[in-house]
């Protein structure tokens, strides 16, 4: 177990101007293109094929969702639950530093793991704080801001026909990216993160399939 205590930066301060906070919110949205998703932060980054950011892997979701062929799903639903199911991962690093480098290091909330010591609930917890913020804080509790909410929270809980149809397409996406290291780019140094993606994705692989296409 990690030794380490990971310290996150503060949560945004409103400024009381909706445009202002609104705008800061666009800012925050940059992490997602920049953070490396969680399960492929094992290993060197790859020149030939960079890592996929946060937002490479909920853009591939948002698609696999319209190509269902699933007509008991409110496939619109499915699309933005895709958008914001891993929108608490960009808080972390500050807008300024991430502005000058391209991440490749792990500090946001959405790759805290169980070496580091922190319960699934205090992750939980330091999630719907990120999420609250974003919405209450930067986009002050607007119908949109308040739809994100409601489909995070729906997300989160796992129980709706569209919330566990995306939960299945998050782990689907994964293994497909497991795919393409193990067979396509022949990287050896990627071959372990196989086992990481299908230990997610090996009790919807087929389930997933069926319901896309």
């Amino acid at each position: 177990m990690s030794t380490m205590k990971r310290i996150f930066p503060p949560l945004y301060q409103p400024t009381g101007d909706a445009g202002i906070d609104r705008l800061a919110f666009f800012h925050v949205l940059e992490r997602l293109k920049r953070y490396v998703h969680p399960a492929t932060v094992r290993g060197s980054p790859s020149t030939v094929h960079p890592d996929p950011s946060i937002s490479d892997h909920m853009y591939r979701m948002a698609v696999l969702a319209m190509c269902t062929s699933d007509v008991t799903l409110d496939v619109p639903k499915c699309v933005m639950m895709c958008v914001v199911h891993d929108l608490a991962e960009a808080q972390g690093t500050p807008v300024d530093v991430l502005l000058g480098t391209i991440l490749t290091s792990r500090c946001s909330v959405g790759d805290i793991t169980p070496r580091e010591g922190i319960s699934k609930e205090e992750k939980r917890r330091l999630e719907a704080e990120a999420m609250h913020n974003f919405v209450h804080d930067m986009l002050h509790a607007s119908p949109t801001a308040l739809r994100i909410e409601a489909l995070w929270h729906e997300y989160e809980e796992g129980v709706t026909p569209e919330a566990k149809f995306v939960k299945d397409l998050d782990r689907l996406e994964m293994a497909l990216q497991g795919i393409l290291f193990r067979l396509f780019l022949r990287d050896s140094t990627r071959a372990d993160h196989i086992v990481y993606y299908f230990a997610y994705s090996s009790r919807v692989r087929e389930n997933a399939q069926t319901r896309t296409g």
